[in-house]
């Protein structure tokens, strides 16, 4: 989408072309008291169209820039960090287990990131999941009502493309899930079940812990997926709009203006011989 960036100062340079073709039929009207030179009519008409077509088409690939990058790209940068930040809190979560001497410091690394994926102002790891519902159950209540930060945060609060928000309201619910699951983890090691706690934590099987963070993981991908899709349709869009308007166009209509002008200008200066 360079090309709308590169194009900015056309517009300003057939302004002033124009601006320049206005001035000389003034100047030929007022100088040899002629009400119309047909030539440079012509080209100021031609200076016109192109500043009409370029303003048309500027415009519409700075709006397909604006959704590639502010309503498609941003939430693309967005989830993909909550994708490896999840990936690491959850090698976190199997490290607090085989790991009983830094138990303490993986636990807090995991509480760490799950604030970064939704950020829950003054919960703790243990205080989260009633933080998490509330604040789920106060957006499905009304949708403006983002209580909660963080990655996911600012997801919901650039919610734009089809099917995006219940993509998005999927995952957020799958990651809660998995919050849930990590909870019961923690209870069975605290119990002193260490064992039952690696088997849920390792388990692919429905209603344990991997099984969980799998859908997890395989919705956030899908919810990338939307904003991916509306990033490359938007950049197409905008590089089939500017088509033209980096070479030929401009080159076409110049040459046609600069002839016409030529053509308007030369049986005055004849007069001169």
């Amino acid at each position: 989408m360079a090309r709308p960036q590169a194009s900015r100062c056309a517009k300003p340079r057939f302004a002033v072309a124009l601006a320049v073709l206005v001035g000389m039929q003034i100047y030929f009207a007022v100088r040899y008291r002629r009400i119309v030179n047909p030539a440079l009519a012509g080209a100021t008409l031609v200076a016109v169209a192109l500043v009409a077509a370029s303003a048309v088409t500027f415009s519409a690939a700075a709006r397909q820039l604006h959704v590639a990058k502010a309503e498609a790209f941003d939430s693309i940068i967005a989830l993909s960090q909550a994708r490896a930040v999840s990936d690491d809190a959850n090698a976190d979560e199997s490290r607090y287990l085989v790991d009983p001497a830094r138990a303490g410091q993986y636990q807090q690394a995991f509480e760490n990131k799950s604030q970064q994926l939704v950020q829950l102002a003054g919960a703790g790891i243990f205080q989260y999941d009633a933080a998490l519902a509330r604040a789920i159950s106060a957006y499905r209540a009304n949708h403006a009502d983002i209580g909660f930060g963080g990655y996911f945060g600012a997801e919901f609060r650039n919610i734009t493309f089809a099917g995006e928000r219940v993509a998005a309201e999927r995952t957020l619910a799958a990651y809660q899930v998995y919050e849930r699951d990590d909870r019961h983890i923690r209870a069975l090691n605290r119990s002193g079940d260490l064992r039952a706690a690696i088997a849920f934590d390792t388990s692919y099987a429905p209603g344990n812990s991997n099984w969980a963070f799998t859908k997890y993981d395989n919705a956030l991908a899908g919810l990338i997926a939307i904003n991916q899709r509306a990033f490359t349709a938007a950049i197409s869009a905008g590089q089939q709009d500017m088509n033209g308007w980096t070479g030929y166009i401009p080159a076409g209509a110049a040459i046609l203006v600069i002839t016409l002008v030529l053509a308007g200008v030369r049986p005055r200066l004849a007069e001169y011989r």
